[in-house]
């Protein structure tokens, strides 16, 4: 079952899907061990800097060889992606989906960002996720500016 198809599932069931990130063996083993004694399905999620630690192709052999190892079901996912390239780069590299986050780019270039993302995205069946307007993140200035719903629309 692709991601798009259990999330679909999981909407029309009223049921959410755990999303974790992972660092190293460690965290991925413990997320994994928790999937498997609880029964449940789940996204892993690589950040930039994870990614760049363990670095692209290391990174996703570890999450599908543990996975398998596990016996748990999971799709992995760019958490965060700011670098266009590395976006790409992991679509390329068989993501189930990515996030493509230029909420710290002006509105109208990070629709346009984000579109070209979603576009290059499309023929491989992957997810896209977004953020529009400015969420804070750990370290950086707690600035209170909601995304606007006509921003959204």
């Amino acid at each position: 079952m692709t991601l798009q198809e259990k999330l679909a599932d999981n909407k029309k069931k009223g049921k959410a899907l755990l999303a974790t990130n992972f660092y190293n063996f460690e965290t991925l083993s413990a997320v994994l061990t928790a999937a498997k004694n609880t029964d449940s399905e789940l996204i892993l999620q690589l950040s930039e800097s994870s990614i760049k630690y363990l670095g692209l192709k290391v990174a996703k052999s570890l999450a599908e060889s543990a996975i398998q190892q596990y016996g748990v079901t999971a799709w992995l996912h760019l958490d965060h992606g700011q670098d266009v390239t590395l976006v790409k780069k992991c679509i390329d590299a068989g993501f189930d989906s990515v996030m493509i986050d230029a909420s710290e780019k002006p509105f109208d270039e990070n629709v346009k960002i984000t579109k070209e993302i979603v576009a290059y995205a499309n023929s491989y069946g992957v997810n896209v996720e977004a953020e529009l307007g400015y969420i804070s993140k750990l370290g950086q200035d707690q600035k209170m500016i909601y995304t606007q719903p006509e921003d959204a629309k």
